[in-house]
């Protein structure tokens, strides 16, 4: 597994801490409404990571002629898909769109999270020294 797939997996974790988290807050303090909105969020935040990195992936890998269009009709097939999907649960569920945003939006703490802990795990550069190359 590269390093690469780890901090992926990392970011996954992270992302279903912080949505376990929110989730259960939500169910406690506000009501049904809310947890169901904060779960919601954040599977489709979940989802939209995974098909991030698969287009990603393609666009790395070079296994097939990965071309702009095609790229682009994933992203908009992925788009549609997501589209359609919220408007189905917002019509069933009616869940708080508050605490979906909230959900949707933990991806990014997820993320700034492993970001963290690959910067301090690396030793290339200090706080507080100069760049190499730079001038004081």
């Amino acid at each position: 597994m590269t390093n690469d797939n780890q901090s992926f997996k990392r970011i996954e974790r992270n992302l279903i801490v912080l949505a376990s988290l929110v989730t259960g807050g939500g169910f406690l303090t506000v009501g049904f409404e809310s947890g169901v909105g904060a779960f919601l969020g954040s599977l489709v935040a979940f989802a939209n990571f995974r098909l991030i990195q698969v287009g990603v992936k393609k666009i790395v890998a070079e296994e097939e002629q990965w071309t702009a269009r095609k790229y682009v009709l994933f992203s908009g097939g992925k788009l549609l898909g997501l589209a359609l999907f919220l408007g189905f649960i917002f019509y069933t569920f009616k869940p708080s769109f508050v605490f979906f945003l909230i959900g949707f939006s933990l991806l990014f703490p997820a993320i700034l999270w492993e970001t963290m802990i690959n910067i301090s795990k690396s030793d290339d550069n200090e706080i507080g020294e100069p760049i190499s190359g730079s001038r004081n």
